[in-house]
């Protein structure tokens, strides 16, 4: 047999008439008024008193107290435990829309039959309803409930150097790293980068010319430096352009990923009353 706790108790004034142990919701037209749930509506409590016609006064046991509800089934609900919703007329059901309003401890007969009702918290309340935040895909940066990764760094692979989102590679921009164009040795004497081995002792008439010609290796290999000293610091500086309009561009994603999460947030605030 049903039951219930007497806790929490209001009176208020019926906006229509009322059965007893039905579910109401406060009327948008008068003040401390009530009339039932529709199917899906949230309700404030339970009436304990049937209200023939409007403006008579009902007693409602609020869901804000403890204890359980004695509560009038709508549609056939089924096995104890089950999940109850806002039926018509004030009825609950087993099925149906919006929130959860509590668990049936009874399995009641029918239709119009009372059982207990168990009111559930919001960690088990369905909230299925609201849309889950998708990760980068579907919808709209910031706009439609979605959260846009923000822009990778490519590591010297597409696009342009410090326009297009590409760090460059530093050390490729040096032009003696590999080959005749910047070796000590290998390749030839003096014209083509490579350092002539001179004698210490017996000097000939060669070693003017070899000195000479490493003296022009020197100065070219010296002259690739400087080139590739200016080109260290073009890739640098496109580099952090890069980085500068990536930082940008990612604060803006999270300033609009920020505000999607605010939205989801006051959508779950909102539901859970």
């Amino acid at each position: 047999m049903a039951s219930q706790q007497e806790t929490q108790f209001h009176t208020f004034t019926a906006g229509a008439a009322l059965a007893k142990f039905r579910q109401v919701k406060l009327d948008s037209t008068n003040d401390r008024q009530v009339v039932a749930t529709g199917a899906g509506e949230k309700g404030i409590g339970i009436t304990q008193n049937a209200a023939s016609a409007s403006g008579e006064r009902v007693t409602v046991k609020l869901y804000s107290g403890s204890g359980t509800y004695k509560v009038e089934a709508g549609l056939t609900i089924g096995t104890r435990n089950g999940l109850v919703y806002s039926g018509a007329s004030g009825r609950l059901s087993s099925t149906g829309s919006g929130n959860a309003v509590g668990r049936n401890l009874d399995t009641p007969s029918g239709t119009g039959s009372i059982f207990e009702l168990m009111p559930v918290p919001m960690s088990e309340n369905d909230i299925g309803a609201l849309t889950l935040i998708d990760d980068d895909s579907g919808g709209t940066n910031g706009g439609t409930l979605q959260l846009t990764t923000t822009v990778d760094l490519v590591d010297s692979t597409g696009g342009t150097d410090g326009g297009t989102g590409v760090l460059s590679d530093v050390l490729s921009a040096q032009t003696g790293e590999t080959g005749a164009s910047g070796l000590l040795n290998g390749s030839t004497n003096g014209s083509t980068n490579s350092l002539v081995k001179i004698p210490v002792a017996g000097h000939s008439a060669g070693t003017a010319a070899a000195v000479g010609n490493n003296d022009s290796v020197l100065l070219t290999m010296i002259n690739e430096v400087r080139a590739d000293i200016a080109s260290i610091v073009t890739a640098v500086n496109n580099n952090l352009a890069v980085i500068a309009a990536e930082q940008a561009a990612n604060h803006v994603v999270l300033e609009n990923n920020v505000t999607t999460v605010a939205d989801q947030t006051s959508n779950i605030i909102n539901a859970a009353g």
